[in-house]
């Protein structure tokens, strides 16, 4: 069994929201849960946000959806890559908390979910969302 940690981070790096899911579960269904109420002017994430519904939220939202096209797509929707080039920001978050696996193990194997302290400053209103399979 594993578990996927799904997370949002600001354009510092600084972590905004985890959330734990189990490794079988698509991104796709905690994404609304993962960006609710957080204030951002773009949202950057991986092939599995690519949905016609999440992008629809977005735009509701007056958010700018940075996230490249599925593959299976009939037609690639346009996205900024030098903006998605910072998606880098939650892959080196991932990378430090698989340093510590005995953090990065515990909330998987007590089934917590745990929200990181908000930053006390922000330079930029970008949200950058990532998930990543916690094996």
């Amino acid at each position: 069994m594993s578990t996927k940690i799904h997370i949002a981070v600001d354009a510092l790096g600084n972590v905004l929201r985890l959330l734990f899911t189990a490794g079988q579960v698509h991104e796709s269904t905690r994404a609304e849960a993962l960006i609710d109420g957080l204030p951002a002017q773009s949202l950057i994430g991986d092939k599995a946000f690519d949905s016609d519904h999440f992008r629809a939220l977005l735009a509701d939202r007056n958010m700018t959806a940075v996230i490249p096209s599925n593959a299976s797509r009939a037609r690639a929707i346009a996205y900024d890559r030098d903006l998605y080039k910072e998606r880098h920001l939650v892959e080196l978050f991932i990378n430090k908390i698989k340093h510590f696996r005995r953090i990065t193990r515990r909330p998987m194997l007590l089934g917590e979910a745990t929200t990181a302290p908000r930053p006390r400053r922000r330079r930029s209103a970008r949200l950058h969302a990532s998930c990543q399979d916690g094996r």
